[in-house]
């Protein structure tokens, strides 16, 4: 598929939503370019790329979804956010503020509005037990360390998760979504899948 925002940058949303949110059956995506042409030392090249896009997403469970991406946005540099929300709960993370997840709970009396912040930099946690003390946070670069450590740590005797056919499946949604923005259409992800 090349450099578009679905192969480059929504391959990475779709394959947490569906870690998170389970199958997904179909996709409406949109995609534009903005800026048609972009200046070079040499001249001017028409640009052939898209500049956004978006998607709305079907689960298999019933549960609806969106994500949207793009190259640029304003003095937000790689802003990343998830929000779920569902009947007992709402659970958001920022990547801006990687160390931290917010929750709120359908349970909670109705004096409690708002979420609470849970840090995640406590020696419970798994991902920040080996690293630095309480309170200091694990950054971008031990997130690669632990991911790694993950993947050994089934090898090689147990199969690697996430596998191949995971990563086909990420891939055939993206698809999924590129024939949607092209079509202007709702498409299935057994259309891709056969």
């Amino acid at each position: 598929m090349g450099g578009t925002t679905i192969a480059d940058l929504g391959i990475h949303l779709i394959d947490l939503a569906l870690w998170m949110a389970g199958d997904i059956q179909a996709v409406c995506a949109q995609s534009a370019t903005f800026i048609k042409e972009r200046s070079l030392s040499e001249g001017a090249a028409r640009v052939t790329v898209d500049d956004a896009s978006s998607a709305l997403i079907r689960f298999a469970s019933g549960a609806r979804g969106t994500v949207e991406m793009a190259r640029s946005a304003v003095r937000r540099p790689c802003d990343f956010t998830v929000e779920v929300n569902g009947s007992t709960g709402t659970l958001l993370f920022d990547y801006a503020r990687l160390n931290e997840l917010w929750y709120g709970s359908a349970r909670d009396g109705p004096s409690r509005y708002g979420l609470t912040r849970i840090r995640t930099e406590h020696p419970s946690h798994p991902y920040a037990a080996d690293w630095w003390p309480i309170g200091q946070g694990v950054g971008y670069g031990s997130t690669f360390a632990n991911q790694a450590a993950d993947l050994l740590e089934h090898w090689p005797d147990q199969p690697w998760t996430p596998d191949f056919t995971h990563g086909a499946a990420v891939q055939a949604i993206c698809e999924a979504m590129e024939r949607s923005a092209s079509g202007d259409r709702w498409v299935k992800v057994s259309e891709v899948t056969g």
